[in-house]
């Protein structure tokens, strides 16, 4: 597999390369594995900002990477990186 297209793929990727399991990976978050598996498929395509960190975090992903597959993310980051490049505060 090529570099990811979406955050879910980039989650499993990981995973996989870690050799972590979903079970595993949802027990050490205290979470569901179905709703990881959901973040991996597609069906949930922006997690909660607590739950998209939990994961970087597990995962140890690169969070430039990870933000740049989420696209609501990602215009956030790149708002605040206009305003900072702009000597402003985002107003």
């Amino acid at each position: 597999m090529g570099a990811p297209r979406t955050f879910g793929e980039y989650v499993m990727m990981e995973r996989e390369r870690r050799g972590v399991s979903l079970r595993q990976l949802a027990k050490q978050l205290g979470k569901h594995a179905a709703t990881i598996s959901r973040v991996e498929d597609g069906r949930i395509a922006v997690p909660t900002p607590d739950y998209f960190m939990d994961l970087a975090e597990a995962l140890n992903l690169d969070i430039v990477t990870a933000v740049n597959l989420v696209k609501p993310y990602r215009r956030v980051c790149d708002s605040f990186v206009t305003a900072i490049q702009k000597g402003t505060n985002g107003k």
